[in-house]
């Protein structure tokens, strides 16, 4: 399945809530379509924000492709591309204390969440190409 939509925020939800419809349509279970549905809108929220910098007349595409055991969903932009570093400095855990909710950020949070909702995350940029993997073992209730 491969979806199309500008880059504007308001239009991450729909494209997540079609590509979670798709997830379901093809027998992924509610768990799994749900970790896939937000780790796609974290994806698409960065390539908005940070890849197009808010320039709405550019264009995000994803495409999901559901096999027996896994899941694999890849978000194409032709942006900025991310900076090595953001990768590969992604925490485990957030630093903050669960005691003081107004210390944890609103932001900077995309990359951790996709980390922690998915089993493996690639990268790839070149020829002005993005395309961000989030591939995830169904685990299914």
């Amino acid at each position: 399945m491969k979806l199309a939509v500008p880059s504007r925020l308001e239009d991450v939800r729909a494209l997540a809530a079609a590509l979670r419809a798709a997830c379901v349509a093809k027998g992924v279970k509610p768990e799994d379509a749900d970790a896939l549905e937000l780790s796609t809108t974290e994806a698409v929220n960065n390539v908005v924000k940070h890849a197009y910098r808010d320039d709405s007349v550019r264009e995000v595409e994803v495409k999901l492709t559901v096999r027996a055991n896994s899941a694999e969903v890849r978000v194409f932009d032709w942006g900025a591309p991310i900076p090595p570093d953001r990768l590969t400095d992604i925490p485990d855990e957030l630093p903050f204390d669960p005691r003081d909710t107004a210390s944890l950020t609103e932001s900077g949070m995309g990359l951790f969440l996709i980390k922690k909702l998915v089993d493996e995350v690639r990268y790839e940029s070149g020829g002005g190409l993005n395309c961000l993997t989030m591939l995830r073992m169904l685990r299914g209730a």
